[in-house]
C-alpha cells in the first residue's frame, strides 16, 4: 500500500499529527511507501510508482495544495485505488463560522479539495459513519460514492513506568484541560466553570499550543490559579505523574457535531493510560461502551465532583486504570491498519 500525506507534517500538531504520524509507523513497518515532504518530493515518489497501487490519503488541513491536485491525480491516472480520509465536516455543519473573508476562501477551497478527492475515491473513509452519511446528505454527486469509517487509534508507549499509578498521593489531585481553545465548542468555557466551583480540592491545568488561553482566563475574571503551559505530546506522560494529575476532562457540550466526530485526544488518553471524563457523545460510549463510569453532564459540577471523589480512591482508580488499558489493546493504530488492508480488498 502507499500513504499519502497531504500536510507537512512540521507544520501539524495535536490529533492531527498525532494519527499521521502513528499511521505512519504502521505503513513502515509493514515496508509500505511513503509519500510526503515538499512538491518536488511529492512528484518524484508519484513519478516513481508502478500502476494499480492501493494509496491512502492523510488529511490534517481542510484543503490540498495545488502539487496535491497534480499527484493525485497521476495516481489515478495509473490506475489506483484510492481511499482518502475526510477528518471534518465543520464547513457542511458550521457554515456562520466562515462568514469572513478569509472564512469565505477556506470554505471554498475545502469544497473543491473535498469534491475532488471524492471524485477519484473507490471508498471515502471519515471517522464515523454518521458523519460519511451527513456529508453525502448535504453535498450531492452524480453517482452514489461507497463510504466507511476509519477513526483514530491508540498506540503504545515506551514510557509505561511513567504511565499513572493507583497509589494514593497527599497531594491535591490534578485535572487537565488538553488540546486548542480556538474553535466552536471547545469545551474551555466549560473547564474553567468547573475549575471556579472546585479549585479548593483540585489542581487545573490548561495543556495547549494557543496562545489566547491567558486572554480566555482574564476575561472569566478568575482568582484561582490555573497552571497554563504546553507539554510535548512525547513527554505527557511525564507531566501527569510529576503533576498527580489522574484525570483529563473532555469538556465539550453535546452537540450535533460531537455526535458524528472522534476526537483524537480521546484515544491519545487512552494510550496514556489516562481517565478521562465526557459527555456521552455518541462515538466515545461506542469505544468505551454505555456503562464507561465517567461519563457525567459536563456543566452538572456537583456530578462531576461526586464522581472524582469517588474514582480517585486507590480501589476504584485502580480499576479505572486496568479497563483504559483493555481499551487500548483493542484500538491500536495496527487494527487501524487491518480494517484498511480489508477496505482495498472489498
Amino acid at each position: 500500500m502507499i500513504l499519502y500525506i497531504v500536510p507537512n507534517i512540521n507544520k501539524v500538531s495535536g490529533g492531527p499529527r498525532s494519527r499521521i504520524m502513528n499511521f505512519k509507523k504502521e505503513f513502515i513497518s509493514n515496508s509500505d511507501l511513503v509519500i510526503e515532504g515538499n512538491g518536488f518530493d511529492k512528484l518524484k515518489s508519484v513519478f516513481g510508482t508502478r500502476r494499480h497501487g492501493k494509496v491512502y490519503i492523510e488529511t490534517a488541513s481542510n484543503r490540498l495544495f495545488f502539487v496535491d491536485f497534480i499527484c493525485l491525480s497521476i495516481l489515478y491516472l495509473k490506475g489506483c485505488k484510492i481511499i482518502p480520509f475526510i477528518r471534518d465536516i465543520y464547513i457542511e455543519l458550521l457554515p456562520q463560522e466562515y462568514s469572513s473573508f478569509r472564512g469565505k476562501i477556506t470554505k471554498l477551497f475545502n469544497k473543491i479539495s473535498n469534491k475532488f478527492l471524492c471524485k477519484i475515491a473507490e471508498l471515502v473513509v471519515f471517522p464515523t459513519k454518521e458523519m460519511g452519511k451527513k456529508y453525502f446528505e448535504i453535498n450531492q454527486f452524480s453517482k452514489p460514492i461507497r463510504y466507511d469509517e476509519l477513526p483514530p487509534g491508540c498506540f503504545k508507549t515506551n514510557e509505561e513506568k511513567n504511565m499513572p499509578a493507583a497509589s494514593v498521593s497527599k497531594e491535591k489531585t490534578g485535572l487537565a484541560f488538553i488540546g486548542g481553545v480556538n474553535y466552536a465548542n471547545s469545551g474551555i468555557d466549560n473547564f474553567i466553570n468547573i475549575a471556579g466551583k472546585l479549585n479548593v480540592k483540585y489542581n487545573f491545568y490548561i495543556l495547549s499550543q494557543d496562545k489566547n488561553v491567558e486572554k480566555i482566563l482574564e476575561q472569566h475574571n478568575l482568582t484561582l490559579k490555573i497552571t497554563f503551559t504546553h507539554v510535548k505530546f512525547e513527554l505527557l506522560a511525564t507531566y501527569f505523574q510529576d503533576n498527580n494529575i489522574k484525570f483529563a476532562i473532555h469538556a465539550r457540550s453535546r452537540s450535533l457535531y460531537d455526535d458524528l466526530t472522534f476526537p483524537i485526544k480521546i484515544l491519545d488518553l487512552i494510550s496514556l493510560g489516562i481517565p478521562f471524563l465526557s459527555e456521552k457523545h455518541k462515538p466515545i460510549a461506542r469505544l468505551t461502551g454505555d456503562k464507561y463510569p465517567l461519563f457525567c453532564e459536563i456543566e452538572k459540577v456537583e456530578e462531576i465532583d461526586k464522581k472524582l471523589s469517588q474514582y480517585e480512591q486507590e480501589s476504584y482508580y485502580g480499576k479505572l486504570l486496568d479497563d483504559i488499558r483493555l481499551l487500548r489493546e483493542r484500538n491500536l493504530y495496527k487494527q487501524r491498519y487491518i480494517e484498511l488492508t480489508k477496505f482495498f480488498k472489498n
